[in-house]
């Protein structure tokens, strides 16, 4: 291999390591962001009550773990999969899929029961609220509690002093 070839080959794994280094950077800052988020409306980092963290529910009976389904060639057809388990058994008791991973922020759980709602950053936050053994997205009744915050209701708080109002 000639000298060219050489430092060639050397500034490509130099490069390649410090995507890497990039990439575990972000991963450790994300960690640090969602220390302790998600559970009865705990606010953390700047995405409010939610978490795209693994979370117990108020009772600590069961845990929602979020994972990303899809081709990672495509980012726009990832979706996130929630699937709630019992922590006694570790069986899958429900799941849903509720957003692009795109644009999914996360998930918290509501203090009393077992609805758990998501915030998404092209829809908004809406409810999954259980009812007979099955978490089904809310239409219709989706007003969500005081107690959990959204990652835009800092935006909108934020901004209502420069508009005035």
């Amino acid at each position: 291999m000639s000298v060219r070839g050489s430092l060639f080959a050397c500034a490509a794994a130099l490069f390649c390591g410090l995507f890497q280094i990039a990439g575990i950077a972000k991963t450790i800052h994300a960690a640090q962001a969602f220390a302790r988020p998600g559970a009865s409306g705990e606010i953390s980092g700047d995405y409010g009550s939610f978490t795209p963290e693994d979370v117990r529910s108020h009772d600590g009976r069961l845990t929602a773990c979020q994972r990303v389904e899809g081709g990672f060639a495509d980012r726009m057809t990832r979706q996130v999969i929630v699937e709630i388990r019992d922590n006694e058994t570790g069986e899958i008791v429900g799941s849903f899929s509720p957003a692009r991973a795109w644009d999914f922020w996360g998930i918290c759980w509501e203090r009393d029961n077992y609805n758990i709602w998501v915030q998404s950053g092209d829809t908004g936050c809406h409810c999954y609220r259980y009812e007979d053994g099955v978490w089904e997205r809310d239409w219709f009744d989706t007003e969500r509690p005081d107690y959990i915050i959204s990652k835009y209701d800092r935006i909108k708080e934020n901004t209502k002093g420069e508009e005035g109002g």
